[in-house]
């Protein structure tokens, strides 16, 4: 093999031989004279960029939000009013509501904000909840 042409490697497979790799002397991809065989990988060469994902941002920014979550629940279970409707945002959030009403009764309704007949039966409730309060 001389010297100005790839180096190539082969790899036996049985009766079949098939070139896994081929190298060009550093003389010759470092801006110097190149070979037609050379110039054919170059072609064939694809450039792959690296995506990084920044994961310790998405997770101190989840931490930030679970920890405000968590103050917004300690503020409301402690000072949770009789007789009002409170929306219902999770089921931590609905274990510290059932927590602080102790031995009082809790009624839940499962409603839609964009429907029409839900919004009246919340109305329904909020008004029973203001008969209770008086």
């Amino acid at each position: 093999m001389a010297l100005d042409s790839p180096l190539q490697i082969q790899v036996s497979l049985g009766k079949k031989e098939r070139l896994c790799h081929s190298f060009a002397p550093a003389w010759q991809t470092a801006g110097g004279a190149r070979t037609r065989n050379s110039r054919q990988q170059q072609g064939r060469r694809q450039k792959i960029e690296a995506l990084q994902i920044d994961r310790r941002k998405h997770f101190d920014l989840a931490w930030q939000r679970q920890k405000v979550e968590e103050a917004v629940l300690e503020q409301e279970a402690q000072g949770l009013p009789r007789g009002v409707v409170t929306e219902v945002r999770n089921m931590p959030h609905l274990d510290r509501i059932l927590e602080a009403s102790g031995p009082s009764v809790v009624t839940m309704c499962f409603y839609s904000r964009s429907c029409g007949s839900c919004k009246d039966l919340l109305h329904s409730y909020a008004r029973l909840c203001h008969e209770v309060r008086t």
